[in-house]
């Protein structure tokens, strides 16, 4: 929501979905990317849920972990990776 404020636009409900939908698309799409680098660092996180991983298996290499932080209800991990990843393709800092 932060970014749409920035950018002068009001969302409906619906809007900050599709909004939170592209960044997710343009995270994963980063994460995949920098696969070389970044499979190296993760490690599955030892405190996860299946809720937290949008009700399916907890991700036990980095192709299950990218192909889960795709889903909606997939939520950002211990590790912090997906927010690190969306801060460097959007060229900003989150605090």
């Amino acid at each position: 929501m932060a970014i749409s404020s920035f950018q002068g636009k009001e969302l409906n409900e619906e809007a900050l979905a599709r909004e939170a939908s592209k960044l997710r698309v343009m995270t994963v799409g980063y994460l995949i990317k920098q696969k070389t680098t970044l499979a190296a660092k993760w490690k599955p996180d030892p405190v996860a849920t299946t809720e937290q991983c949008a009700g399916e298996d907890i991700p036990v290499d980095f192709s299950d972990y990218c192909i889960l932080a795709s889903k909606q209800k997939f939520w950002c991990d211990r590790m912090v990776l997906l927010l690190d990843c969306l801060t460097k393709k959007i060229r900003t800092v989150c605090v």
